[in-house]
């Protein structure tokens, strides 16, 4: 019996007595079942075969990807009795019409960004650090080349401000994921911490001093993560509980020479005990036992962006090994009134729904929070990174 086979592409090689028509369809499509009853019971006759019936036979093949999309997708075999070649012309062309449309949803139109086209990183305006980055769900699974990119962007500003997230613990977990491992910290029950401060004791502790995070320990910290749920504002609307910076590589970048000689090669000793030179109670009482120094370079080059910067802060530098605790202590107020200077700082100002996320290895930063007044209430979650880096350059 001669057969006229309709291709993927719907071109056709008209023969005939056509007794026998099969259509290939290259991508998952609902069948038109309701259109196929319609056109049951048309009349059709074969010249060859003098037949009047036509067996139509819809295979929808679909990857996984589709199927998972667009549903299992599995073959329909329909019958059709007494079709007409004019009819079957018309299911044909509407089923040419559903691939192109899904052929168009699956491949954008020329023009149309991509999710990394959409992605803008932009340097925050009067400051030698951090950028705004916007175009992004962060709620949502990012391409690797995306994720590449922020790791990318991270490592030359130092800090990434996303703001309008509508995060969930999830979503600030998955976000932190992209910039290193996320850590339990100490007393915690998971890697995401809710971190709520309301008529806090005013005694200032570590987080109230500069510092980096965990610098205390034998392995410094990663990337920190902070997402805003809640921001208290004051009388006039302004918010309340910002965060301080200030980067420690622009420090190092001009650092006076005699000064730079004088540091290089020696180590510091950091303890959380320490506090800013104010011992907290809970230790000097011995109900916390002190834990053992870390020592660290005073030119410590960043494991994430290979720079080198200046890693010493108030909150929890000791001393200089090997200088004399008044020799250590003068060498200290230097590094610090230079590291600490206007031109190497920014302030974020808190707004819901800001996830922001910086180098530990290149920043030091401090809370506000002591100075918000009664009442006011603000609550975050904080994700702490090992560590251990990521490959700016990987996926």
């Amino acid at each position: 019996m001669d057969r006229a086979r309709w291709s993927p592409h719907f071109g056709a090689e008209p023969l005939l007595g056509v007794g026998h028509v099969t259509v290939s369809f290259p991508c998952a499509l609902p069948a038109p079942r309701g259109a196929l009853r319609q056109l049951r019971h048309d009349a059709c006759f074969c010249p060859s075969s003098g037949r009047s019936l036509v067996r139509c036979r819809v295979r929808r093949r679909a990857s996984a990807l589709r199927r998972r999309a667009l549903g299992e997708a599995g073959d329909v075999g329909v019958e059709l009795s007494r079709i007409s070649p004019l009819a079957l012309g018309g299911i044909v062309a509407s089923f040419a019409a559903g691939v192109a449309l899904l052929s168009r949803q699956r491949r954008p139109n020329k023009g149309q960004p991509t999710l990394e086209e959409n992605l803008l990183v932009k340097p925050l305006k009067g400051s030698c650090l951090g950028a705004e980055v916007s175009g992004v769900d962060l709620q949502e699974p990012l391409p690797a080349q995306m994720a590449s990119r922020l790791r990318r962007a991270l490592s030359e500003h130092g800090l990434l401000v996303c703001r309008g997230q509508q995060l969930r613990y999830s979503g600030v977990l998955n976000a932190a994921a992209l910039f290193g491992v996320p850590v339990k910290p100490s007393g915690q029950p998971a890697a995401v911490s809710l971190y709520k401060v309301q008529d806090r004791d005013p005694t200032l502790r570590g987080a109230d001093f500069w510092h980096s995070d965990n610098s205390y320990n034998p392995t410094p910290g990663g990337p920190t993560a902070l997402y805003a749920l809640k921001v208290p504002r004051d009388a006039r609307g302004e918010p309340l509980g910002d965060t301080l910076f200030s980067d420690a590589a622009a420090a190092v970048s001009d650092l006076p020479g005699d000064l730079r000689r004088q540091i290089q090669g020696l180590e510091a000793t950091h303890n959380v005990a320490h506090n800013g030179g104010s011992p907290l109670p809970e230790y000097v009482s011995g109900e916390c036992e002190v834990p053992p120094d870390a020592v660290h370079p005073v030119l410590r080059r960043n494991p994430l962006s290979g720079e080198e910067s200046l890693f010493v802060a108030p909150a929890y530098v000791r001393n200089i090994v090997g200088l004399q605790q008044e020799q250590s202590d003068g060498l200290l107020t230097q590094l610090f009134e230079h590291l600490l200077q206007p031109k190497y700082r920014f302030t974020h100002r808190w707004a819901e729904g800001d996830f922001i996320v910086w180098d530990n290895g290149r920043l030091i930063h401090k809370a506000t929070t002591v100075k918000m007044p009664a009442g006011a209430e603000r609550v975050m979650l904080r994700v702490q990174t090992s560590g251990t880096m990521l490959n700016t350059a990987s996926p």
